[in-house]
């Protein structure tokens, strides 16, 4: 069984201009990221032959795996200059 959780969050004033499709996060600007990952693991297995460098069997298991990641700012898009939070 295994288990592992990784949040990261973190604030930057970018230094150039930063493009993510139509939307452009002007330099000097504060932008403000985000990633969150989680994963549960379950397995258990078998060894059917062993040798002194060589290992058969089978594993049979199980896994989740979720992942959430952001960047928000402000921002000028296409229709003008708004308060954006876009998918990474």
């Amino acid at each position: 069984m295994g288990y592992e959780d990784v949040r990261r969050e973190g604030q930057r004033i970018v230094e150039k201009d930063v493009v993510w499709g139509d939307t452009t996060y002007g330099a000097g600007g504060m932008l403000d990221g985000k990633f969150d990952s989680t994963e549960i693991t379950s397995g258990t297995g078998t060894t059917r032959s062993r040798a002194d460098n060589v290992r058969l069997g089978v594993t049979f298991g199980f896994s989740r795996w979720t992942l959430d990641t952001s960047l928000s700012g402000r921002a000028r898009s296409r229709r003008g200059r708004d308060d954006h939070e876009r998918p990474v």
